[in-house]
């Protein structure tokens, strides 16, 4: 039996605003990290520019997402749905931090 409180619709459009102005911020720091990846000599330039092209696409997925879990009614999934884009963000800027200490 699951404890959990069922998912409000508002949280839900609130979840789906804020990552559209992800996805927006997201093309603004892809647009900007491709011209630094271009300038790049490391081995995993091209994971690079998948991450890069990857962050407005996950902010993307996470809006289908959370619609997703609001209408299978599965709660439980709800914040992994809404941190998943913002993880990835992370991970890519610390993965551009450290290449900035390789490049040659």
């Amino acid at each position: 039996m699951s404890t959990l409180l069922p998912l409000s619709l508002t949280a839900v459009w609130i979840v789906t605003i804020i990552h559209l102005l992800g996805i927006a911020g997201g093309v603004f720091v892809a647009i900007g990290s491709v011209i630094s990846i271009a300038n790049m000599r490391v081995a995993w330039v091209a994971w690079l520019l998948v991450m890069a092209l990857g962050v407005p696409v996950m902010f993307g997925l996470s809006i289908i997402g959370v619609w997703w879990i609001y209408f299978s009614e599965a709660a439980g999934y709800f914040t992994y749905a809404v941190a998943f884009p913002w993880v990835f963000l992370i991970a890519f800027v610390g993965a551009m931090v450290a290449s900035f200490r390789f490049v040659t």
